[in-house]
């Protein structure tokens, strides 16, 4: 047999491949171990494409866009809303959500789009897979680098009534704030403490305050729960706790809540700092440590505190009193706890 070094249908694009193969006119050939593939320039391409594994960043950039926008929404988007906030045509999403739809990421009734039980899963999955410390390291390292003060992650400890110092990264300054890890920390005192109790369940909460042995760690300590429950209160409200002076002397403390996937307080982040730079630093402080519990609430599924309803005192959210201050106020209008 003759060896065949063009292809049999000329004026039709061609695919070469190592193997017997039909053309789409239903004629097979093998010559000298080399099949002919005839194709369409349109087949072609989307071979081509499928076979690459990069995907172009735009659809890239739209598929993370989609699932982002979304999850803002409780009540989900129509496609026309999901165009305006991608900048994408109708027409483009439609090629991407149609098979979310159809493998469970999304959900679409009614004409809106939502998220679906596969997302969920995978994202519970992820947050169950890894540990808290492998979560939170990477949003405490911004934030040390960001702010240039000691960071901290702490839990509630109730039976000893304190907080619990779970992950600590110190800040490069000469002069910094230093603690280790596993350290206990007051409630009362703390700033990061005072974030703890805020959100806990009112018949807790007021145990404690009636019950705790409210100690002076320094000259500046509040003592008195009258005035510990309208701190804790306006935290509540701000999602913000600052300590100047009041638990170590010439330390300062700003602390913000981190919720869990159902909005129930999870731990605290901590920003640790020397008292003279801290009042220098005040406001940029109080909207980093917002910032940065902001986005470690959401690495464990929570909607953003910075966006959404607040929590109540029990740590569920709820809709806010007609004119009551919004939780975690935005770093524009960021008034910290009086101290």
């Amino acid at each position: 047999m003759n060896s065949v070094t063009h292809c049999l249908f000329p004026a039709s694009p061609c695919y070469i491949i190592n193997c017997l193969c039909v053309s789409r006119r239903g004629t097979s050939t093998m010559q000298s171990g080399v099949a002919m593939i005839n194709m369409d320039a349109i087949s072609l391409r989307k071979t081509v494409e499928a076979a690459n594994d990069t995907p172009s960043p735009r659809w890239m950039n739209r598929l993370l866009g989609v699932f982002g926008v979304i999850a803002l929404e409780a009540e989900g988007m129509t496609l026309a809303r999901l165009s305006i906030s991608l900048g994408a045509p109708k027409s483009s999403l439609l090629t991407l959500l149609r098979p979310l739809v159809a493998q469970g990421y999304l959900t679409h009734k009614d004409g809106r789009y939502g998220l679906g039980p596969e997302i969920y899963g995978l994202a519970a999955t992820i947050i169950a897979s890894r540990k808290f410390s492998n979560l939170m390291r990477p949003i405490m390292e911004q934030l040390m680098a960001a702010s240039g003060e000691t960071v901290i992650i702490a839990t509630l400890e109730r039976a000893a009534g304190m907080i619990l110092y779970q992950d600590v990264i110190e800040s490069v300054q000469a002069i910094r704030y230093v603690v280790p890890a596993g350290e206990l920390r007051s409630l009362h005192a703390s700033a990061g403490g005072r974030v703890m109790l805020a959100f806990q369940d009112e018949s807790w909460r007021e145990s404690y305050l009636a019950n705790a042995e409210l100690k002076p760690l320094t000259d500046a300590t509040i003592t008195d729960a009258d005035t510990l429950r309208d701190i804790l209160s306006e935290i509540r409200l701000t999602g913000l706790s600052v300590s100047m002076g009041q638990a170590v002397v010439g330390a300062a403390g700003f602390a913000a809540p981190i919720f869990d996937q159902d909005g129930t307080i999870f731990a605290t982040m901590i920003i640790g700092a020397p008292e003279m730079r801290a009042k220098v630093e005040r406001d940029k402080l109080s909207r980093l440590v917002i910032e940065a519990a902001a986005k470690a609430s959401r690495a464990l599924g929570y909607n953003d505190p910075l966006r959404n309803n607040p929590p109540s005192p029990s740590g569920k959210t709820v809709k806010p009193e007609a004119g009551a201050a919004p939780f975690a106020a935005t770093p524009a209008n960021i008034k910290p706890p009086s101290i």
